[in-house]
Parts: C-alpha cells; structure tokens; sequence
C-alpha cells in the first residue's frame, strides 16, 4: 500500500505562528483518503487559522499549497505568504497552461486557482531571505524550479527543514538531481547535485520527506 502525504510544521517564535507547507487539503482525498488531515489539528492542538501570522510554501505542488484554501477562500486570512519568487512566477504564469500536456493541464489550473485566492497574501522573495526570528528560507532548487528549504536557528542550534528537495538525495544528498513527473516543463539549467546542503553544518539537525519517520536527520559531516 502506497500513502501520499505531506507533513507540515507550526512554529511558534515570540508573537508568531509560522506554519510551513499546508498539505493538500481535499485536492487528493479521492485518491488518497488519508490526506488532508491538517483542517482537523485546528481547534485540538490550541492552534487556530487566525493564530497563523506567517505560512512558508517550500513549493507549490498541490500536496503543499492545496490547505491554503477551503470552499473558494483563504483558510488563513491573516498570514502573509511566503514564496521564492521563481516559484510563483513559473506557476501563475498564464501561458504555462498552454505550455503542459492535456494530462497535466488539470493540476496546473488546480495550483493557478488556489494562487488566486490567494494572491494577495503573497510575499515573494529572490535568493535566501532572513524572514526574522530565526527563520530564513533558502533556494534549493531541482525538484521544482523555486524549491526552497526552511532554516531555523535558535541559541545557537540550527534545524533545516528540506521538504521534498530530499527525494533527490536521501541520506548523502549529494546525488545529482533527477526529472520529477510532478514538473511539468523541466527548466533548462539545472542546478547545482547538492544545493540544498550547502546550507548544512556539522551538528545541524534537518528534515525531508523521503526520510522514514520521524523523518529528522543529524549532520555528521558534509563535503563541499
């Protein structure tokens, strides 16, 4: 049995409550009735939609994005969006519609109709971003063109959040990136095997989710 899923975190840093990712929401339930389970923490963990100040998308395919929205409407009004910049541009561009095979042109007006809703919200980012409190969000590009992974840094400790830049390098991370059927149109410069680890040091703690639950990692050494 195969499950699909994709986990998020909430965290909590003086007055704020960043949630990074936000699961598919209902977008897959019918293939996958076990997802989209995020909607239910709500309420049960002490944390509420309007609590949400900031939400950190490490990319944008439906398994990340689609808990943005419910019913035609934001599910987190008071958030400010956060993105790199080349992911969004090459998701909302009109022309990419035209541009996919007939067989992907249904997820690609799926993520463009939740980027609608949501527009406003939006805080694009170029290149790595201090987004305060110990949080920045860092290019890591390959599995998609604006893939970025979340740093946390506290008293000295560091976590890096990978995402889904980890199917392409599992416990070394330093194989070279591979095509993903979930891309539509591969760019044309691909980056850097390795990229999202030149962030890492030594005695960093990071996450990903091909890693086996719970999924954490500890660095013990990386090769430049």
């Amino acid at each position: 049995m195969i499950r699909a899923g994709a986990n998020v975190w909430v965290i909590s840093t003086g007055d704020r409550r960043v949630l990074v990712d936000t699961g598919s929401g209902v977008f897959l339930k019918e293939r996958f009735p076990d997802t989209g389970q995020l909607g239910d923490t709500f309420g049960v963990n002490d944390i509420r939609h309007e609590d949400i100040t900031d939400i950190v998308l490490t990319h944008m395919h439906a398994d990340h994005i689609g808990g943005l929205i419910h019913t035609d409407r934001s599910l987190f009004q008071r958030a400010k969006i956060h993105v790199a910049e080349a992911e969004w541009a090459f998701w909302t561009a009109p022309a990419l519609a035209r541009a996919v095979p007939d067989d992907m042109k249904p997820l690609v007006a799926l993520l463009q109709t939740v980027a609608d809703l949501v527009k406003d919200q939006v805080v694009p980012h170029q290149g790595e971003t201090d987004l305060g409190d110990g949080l920045s969000l860092v290019p890591a590009p390959g599995h998609t063109l604006g893939h970025s992974t979340v740093r946390v840094e506290d008293g000295g400790a560091r976590f890096m959040i990978l995402a889904t830049r980890s199917f392409q390098g599992c416990s070394s991370l330093n194989i070279p990136t591979s095509p993903m059927r979930w891309t539509p149109i591969r760019p044309k410069l691909r980056p850097r095997a390795g990229r999202c680890c030149q962030s890492l040091h030594l005695g960093d703690r990071f996450w990903g989710h091909a890693f086996a639950l719970p999924g954490i990692r500890h660095c013990h050494g990386v090769q430049r």
